[in-house]
């Protein structure tokens, strides 16, 4: 990982610049398939269908309800096996094993695809 990381974004577990390429040390994230980073915040997928997420969650865009911001790749809990992720500006996307999309974070203009403007903080599942 590289570039701005005030909120922890870089999953480096400071928040010190990089302007060289990093490596994130963690046991957790030896067998990683995807990786996507939004405006100040981070998510990456293993293998296996887990989700880490670190930076600003400021506006419950990595999904960890009343956590401010994470530094160190973190997993969610209580979510079934995704298969794809995306971060955006601030908000996150991703899809589970049957398909299904779950949205969180900032939903002003109803990014979100929840049917209102409410901001969610943990991923809520599309209907």
């Amino acid at each position: 990982m590289c570039g701005r990381n005030e909120q922890g974004e870089l999953g480096l577990n400071d928040e010190s610049i990089k302007k060289i390429t990093t490596p994130i040390i963690n046991p957790f994230l030896e067998n990683i398939k995807q990786i996507s980073c939004g405006f100040k915040h981070s998510m990456a997928l293993s293998n296996e269908g887990e989700l880490f997420v670190f930076g600003s969650n400021g506006r419950g865009q990595i999904g960890m309800k009343e956590i401010a911001k994470i530094e160190k790749p973190t997993g969610v809990p209580s979510l079934p096996e995704i298969v794809s992720i995306s971060c955006r500006y601030a908000y996150s996307a991703i899809i589970d094993c049957e398909g299904c999309v779950w949205t969180c974070g900032s939903n002003g203009y109803g990014q979100l695809g929840v049917a209102d403007i409410t901001e969610r903080k943990i991923f809520t599942k599309l209907t």
